[in-house]
């Protein structure tokens, strides 16, 4: 409220020292992540799966693209399908902060994530879902509760099967719960593969 619409400034000050300030808008290739997934359980309904995913430093940190660090992450999701149509599944797991450049001291080392999923299968090749997540900050000793608070963000989306084994997903985020730490809104569009 104290700027006009449409303008955009990433500023953060530490002892007087100007550390981030990005003004200006831009686009580009952000940090990229790779997945991998081992179903190690799966009776009748249920389902049990560890997954790993390393995300690599490819985008930009001083556009604030990017972390500029390799981070690694392993969970494990517990799935069961309700119904012919409907899902449900919850995930826990842990992720290690490579060094980053976006405000290296202040960045902790682990940090911890969750999240509930429902499905539905609306139709042969389509499916809507919803999905609530939270993981532990991962920053510290900063007043600024965007940095040092647990974040939780809520996501509607659907997915269309698009050949024998691949999805186009597309979602949406909202921070309806903690608007002072989430992103306001978020788009992600992710083409996926599965054997």
């Amino acid at each position: 409220d104290k700027v006009e619409d449409d303008r955009l400034r990433f500023q953060y000050v530490r002892d007087g020292e100007t550390i981030i300030d990005e003004q200006s808008s831009s686009t580009g290739i952000g940090d990229i992540s790779v997945f991998t997934g081992k179903t190690l359980m799966h009776t009748g309904n249920y389902a049990v799966t560890l997954r790993g995913q390393v995300k690599l430093p490819t985008g930009d940190p001083d556009r604030l693209r990017g972390s500029g660090g390799t981070d690694a992450a392993l969970s494990a999701t517990a799935s069961r399908t309700l119904s012919e149509r409907w899902s449900m599944s919850a995930r826990i797991g842990a992720a290690y902060l490579g060094g980053g450049d976006v405000l290296p001291e202040l960045q902790r080392g682990w940090s911890g994530f969750g999240g509930v999923f429902v499905g539905w299968q609306a139709f042969r090749s389509w499916s809507f879902k919803a999905q609530l997540d939270a993981h532990s900050p991962v920053y510290k000793s900063s007043n600024i509760d965007q940095l040092t608070e647990t974040a939780i963000q809520l996501s509607f989306g659907a997915s269309a099967r698009i050949g024998r084994n691949t999805f186009l997903d597309l979602s949406f985020t909202e921070d309806e719960f903690n608007p002072d730490v989430s992103s306001d809104f978020a788009f992600q569009i992710r083409l996926r593969t599965r054997r």
